[in-house]
C-alpha cells in the first residue's frame, strides 16, 4: 500500500500545533498565556522597554487594551515596574521568566524539534528558518498581492 504524499503545509501545521500545545501547557503551569509570555519575553529581551514599543510589538497578536491589562497585571503582581518611563522586570518577574523559559527549553530538547534540529546541518536549519521569516515579512509588506 502506497503512503499518501501530503502537502508540506500539512506537516508544518501539525508540527506547529504540537509545539504550540506543549508550550501553552508549560506557560499555563506558570500562570501565563501566550500573549503574557510574549510580553514578558519582550521586556526581558530589551531589559527595559517603553510601553508604546510593547504596544507596537504586540499589535499583530493582541489589541492595546489586552496588552494594557497584562502590563497592569505584571505591575500589580510585582513582576514588572516602570522606571524612567520604561518597563523593566523586577527580580520576581525575572524569576518567572527564567522558570518558564527553562521549562520551555527542556520541552524543546525533548520534542521532535530537537530530533529534526540535530539531523539538519546548522546551515540547513538556519536557511529554513530564514526562508520562513522572509516569507512572513514578504506577506506582511505585500498583503494586497496574491
Amino acid at each position: 500500500m502506497q503512503q499518501k504524499r501530503l502537502p508540506i503545509g500539512y506537516y508544518l501545521k501539525l508540527a506547529d500545533n504540537c509545539l504550540t500545545k506543549g508550550i501553552d501547557e508549560i506557560q499555563s503551569q506558570h500562570c501565563l498565556n501566550r500573549i503574557e509570555w510574549q510580553i514578558l519575553n519582550s521586556i526581558n529581551e530589551k531589559s527595559e522597554i517603553l510601553k508604546n514599543e510593547i504596544l507596537e510589538l504586540m499589535e499583530p497578536l493582541a489589541d492595546n487594551q489586552s496588552v494594557e491589562t497584562i502590563l497592569k497585571k505584571f505591575i500589580d503582581k510585582g513582576q514588572a515596574e516602570i522606571k524612567n518611563n520604561a518597563l523593566i522586570l523586577t527580580s520576581q518577574g525575572k524569576d518567572l521568566y527564567y522558570s518558564c523559559f527553562d521549562t520551555q527549553q527542556e520541552f524543546r530538547k525533548k520534542s521532535s524539534y530537537r530530533y529534526f534540529r540535530n539531523r539538519l546541518s546548522n546551515h540547513n536549519f538556519n536557511t529554513t528558518k530564514n526562508n520562513s521569516q522572509h516569507i512572513i515579512e514578504h506577506r506582511q509588506t505585500n498583503h494586497n498581492e496574491t
